[in-house]
C-alpha cells in the first residue's frame, strides 16, 4: 500500500543513532522480519533530504560509536559513503546551491579520513567526489588540478589511491548514465577535460614509475589510464602516449593475475586507437602492434588454460582482427599470427572464449561477402596432425 508506506516514513526519525540502530539489525538479527523492516528503514532514510546531514556525521563519527570494532567502523562509514554518494547520483537538486562549496570541502576532508581505509569506503569516496565535480556548477575548469592538488600523491599510497579513483572516475562518471547532466554541462565538462588528457597520461606515467611493485596502486593506474583512453578522446598522436611506458606497461601487466583484467581494457583500447592506415594513428600502431603480436609464441598455440586468461587474450586478438581486417584479408604475415591466435583461442573448453571473438568472424565474413573474395584456406599444423593420424590409424 503506497499510501501506508508514505505514511509510515513521516513518522521516521533519522538521526546517526537511529540509522545506526536500524544497521546493526541488518548485521546481527536471524528474525527475517526484523531485518525487512530495517531495510525499509534505511530505504527511506536514503531517499529522505535528513540523509546527506547523517551521513556526513556518520563518516565523522563513525571511529566513535564503533570503539575498537574495525568491522563495525568500515560498516558505519560504508553505509554513510555510499548514502552519500546515492544522493549525489540522484538527488543532488535537492541541495541549495549556497551548500555547494561545504559539501565539496566536507567530502574532501572525508577522503583524507579514509585514505589509508577501509578500501571499500575510499572507492566511495573517490567515486562521490567524482560525481560532485560533475555536477557542482561553479567547478569546472579547475576540477582535474583540484584533484591532484587537495588529494596530494606525497601524502602517502592512501592518498595516491584516493586520487587515482577520483581521476579515474571522473571522465567513466561523465561518460556514463549514473548522473543525470545538463546537456551545456556535459559539453563544457568534455571540453576541460580533452584539454587536461594529456597532461593526466603524463600524472599517470610518473604514478606508474613511483609506486613501485604496489599492485594496488598499480592496477588504480592501469584503470584510470582506460577510463581516459576511452572516454576522454586521447590524440593518438600526442607524446604523452608515443614512447610512454604506460603503454607497455600494460601489456606487461597481462601477466599479473592481478593486473590482468584492467591491463587487457588498457591493450583492447589501444589497439582501437591505432590506425595503420592513417598518418596519426600509424605511430602508436607501430608501438602498439608488436607488443600484441608477440603475445602469441612463435612455435607452438596459444592456448592458456585459465577461462579468464584465454577470454582476454581472444579480446586482444578479436581488437587486433577487426582494426586490421584490410591486412588480414591481404593474407599478410601478421594476418596470419592474428587469425592463427583465434584459432588456437577457439579450441578453449570454454564457451566464453568463442563468444569473446564472435565479432571478427562476423566481421570478416562479412567483408568477404561485400567484397566477393574466396574465403583463404588457412592450414591448421595441429588439425593436419590430427587428421594424418587419423588416416594412418583407419589404413591400420
Amino acid at each position: 500500500d503506497g499510501g501506508g508506506a508514505g505514511g509510515e516514513q513521516e513518522q521516521l526519525e533519522f538521526t546517526p543513532d537511529t540509522v545506526l540502530e536500524q544497521l546493526q539489525v541488518v548485521f546481527t538479527t536471524r528474525s527475517n522480519e526484523a531485518r525487512r523492516r530495517a531495510h525499509v528503514f534505511l530505504k527511506h532514510f536514503v531517499h529522505s533530504e535528513d540523509a546527506w546531514t547523517v551521513a556526513d556525521q556518520m563518516l565523522r563519527g563513525a571511529n566513535d560509536v564503533a570503539g575498537g570494532d574495525a568491522m563495525l567502523r568500515e560498516r558505519v562509514a560504508h553505509f554513510g559513503a555510499t548514502a552519500l554518494t546515492t544522493k549525489l547520483a540522484h538527488a543532488f537538486h535537492e541541495l541549495p546551491a549556497d551548500a555547494h562549496d561545504d559539501l565539496r570541502q566536507s567530502l574532501f576532508e572525508h577522503v583524507h579520513t579514509y585514505a589509508g581505509g577501509p578500501r571499500t569506503v575510499r572507492n566511495q569516496l573517490s567515486l562521490g567526489v567524482a560525481m560532485l565535480a560533475v555536477q557542482m556548477p561553479t567547478w569546472t575548469d579547475t576540477i582535474v588540478n583540484d584533484i591532484v592538488s587537495l588529494l596530494p600523491s606525497t601524502d602517502g599510497p592512501g592518498m595516491l589511491a584516493s586520487q587515482l579513483g577520483a581521476l579515474g572516475e571522473l571522465p567513466h562518471v561523465l561518460g556514463g548514465h549514473r548522473v543525470d547532466i545538463a546537456p551545456e554541462r556535459r559539453h563544457a565538462l568534455w571540453q576541460v577535460i580533452g584539454a587536461a588528457a594529456v597532461d593526466v597520461v603524463r600524472h599517470l606515467a610518473t604514478c606508474l614509475e613511483a609506486c613501485g611493485d604496489d599492485a594496488d596502486v598499480q592496477r588504480l593506474v592501469l584503470v584510470c589510464f582506460h577510463n581516459w583512453l576511452r572516454y576522454a578522446r586521447l590524440p593518438t598522436d600526442t607524446d604523452a602516449l608515443l614512447d610512454n611506458p604506460l603503454v607497455s606497461a600494460c601489456f606487461q601487466a597481462l601477466a599479473s593475475d592481478t593486473l590482468f583484467e584492467p591491463a587487457v581494457e588498457c591493450c583492447v583500447e589501444l589497439i582501437g586507437r591505432a590506425r595503420v592506415d592513417q598518418s596519426h594513428g600509424a605511430a602508436l600502431a607501430n608501438e602498439v602492434v608488436p607488443l600484441a603480436l608477440a603475445l602469441k609464441p612463435t612455435d607452438e598455440p596459444l592456448c592458456p588454460d585459465d577461462e579468464k586468461e584465454a577470454v582476454g587474450h581472444a579480446q586482444i586478438f578479436t581488437a587486433l582482427g577487426r582494426r586490421f581486417m584490410g591486412t588480414i584479408l591481404d593474407c599478410g604475415d601478421e594476418a596470419m599470427i592474428i587469425v592463427g591466435a583465434l584459432l588456437d583461442l577457439a579450441r578453449h573448453e570454454s564457451v566464453n572464449v568463442l563468444v569473446a571473438s564472435t565479432s571478427f568472424w562476423a566481421r570478416l565474413a562479412d567483408r568477404l561477402r561485400v567484397e566477393k573474395m574466396e574465403i583463404p584456406v588457412i592450414v591448421d599444423p595441429a588439425a593436419d596432425d590430427d587428421a594424418a593420424a587419423a588416416g594412418g590409424a583407419a589404413g591400420g
